[in-house]
């Protein structure tokens, strides 16, 4: 008996019910071109249905490498496939692999010579969209919100800082557990961090905050690309660190002096 076939298959769940075979196709061409069939043309894509014909949301997709089925379980497993929507995220997992299917011997070796020409396109660019995809995944669970100060109140108010962390620690823990909040003191315009636990905190922030007015400013939510440097005081200004460390030293003092008046009299 032939040995078995290397399997490069993966069974997807979780996709909308409006999804398209062109929308997969795209999603999952990220880590691998995707078989052609080669009994009926077209992509190797099935997209399940329930007997009254909607989408039941299951796919099977069949990859030219077995490579790619490692590549779309550690990538793409529990993603969105539209990011910013809420339409809930992928389940990835390897499929069984496929009967072996009899075809005009001329016919595979036409198709089969097209993929390698293709696939000696795509292996150029297979690190660089790796290496995006990667990036996508880790930035998943932080969402960046915009106009949540001015700098001005920061000057203003020393304690501001650290009351800002807890306010917003407060409110987004309503959404999801939260890992950690960072407030951008050298960014004019208000920038504030949240990183979640999961993508889907994340996604429930976004839709959240994203136009709520906060301090007399619309707010912007989103979540982060990476694309743009997030910057601190004391990563860009020690002095200005400093002077408002010093600041925030005077107001203290001034509590305990008034204290010491009150006890003199």
């Amino acid at each position: 008996p032939p040995p078995p076939r290397p399997n490069s298959s993966i069974y997807v769940t979780g996709l909308p019910k409006d999804t398209t075979t062109e929308e997969v196709s795209a999603y999952f061409s990220k880590c691998g071109i995707i078989m052609e069939d080669l009994t009926y043309g077209g992509k190797k894509i099935k997209l399940y249905t329930l007997p009254d014909g909607t989408l039941k949301g299951d796919a099977f997709i069949t990859y030219f490498k077995p490579e790619s089925v490692d590549l779309a379980i550690n990538l793409l497993d529990e993603s969105s496939i539209r990011p910013g929507e809420d339409v809930g995220l992928l389940k990835v997992q390897r499929g069984p692999a496929g009967p072996r299917v009899q075809v005009d011997a001329a016919v595979l070796k036409k198709r089969r010579t097209a993929l390698e020409r293709k696939l000696n396109w795509q292996d150029e660019e297979d690190e660089e969209v790796r290496a995006a995809s990667k990036k996508a995944k880790r930035y998943s669970k932080i969402v960046v919100l915009v106009h949540m100060f001015t700098l001005k109140e920061l000057d203003d108010d020393p304690e501001l800082l650290f009351d800002l962390k807890e306010d917003i620690q407060e409110e987004c823990a309503k959404l999801g557990e939260v890992a950690g909040v960072a407030v951008y003191d050298q960014m004019e315009d208000g920038v504030c961090s949240v990183r979640f636990k999961s993508p889907e905190s994340a996604l429930a922030c976004v839709k959240v905050m994203n136009g709520r007015f906060f301090g007399g400013r619309r707010v912007e939510a989103s979540i982060y690309d990476g694309s743009r440097k997030l910057h601190r005081a004391q990563e860009r200004n020690t002095g200005e660190e400093a002077r408002r460390l010093d600041a925030f030293s005077d107001w203290i003092e001034g509590f305990g002096s008034d204290d010491e008046d009150d006890d003199d009299n």
